[in-house]
């Protein structure tokens, strides 16, 4: 469930047209959204729901709409 709280802060890179990657710090916050985190999961990025496609060790791996891109901050 969403809880409008922020978790955990990030950088996003743009990997191709259609996804991005969210690299997570090394904080307690992150470490535990990516111990509960679970692809097919949807996750608010700067207030954009997006699905998690990969999980890495630092971060995840999530599609992104070319509409979501043009429209957001994350493009």
């Amino acid at each position: 469930m969403f809880t409008g709280l922020i978790q955990a802060l990030g950088k996003i890179k743009l990997l191709e047209e259609s996804q991005i990657l969210v690299s997570l710090g090394s904080s307690s916050g992150s470490k535990i959204i990516l111990e509960d985190l679970a692809i097919g999961d949807s996750v608010a990025v700067d207030g954009i729901c997006l699905t998690v496609i990969d999980i890495l060790a630092q971060g995840f791996v999530a599609i992104v709409s070319p509409e979501t891109l043009q429209r957001s901050t994350l493009g």
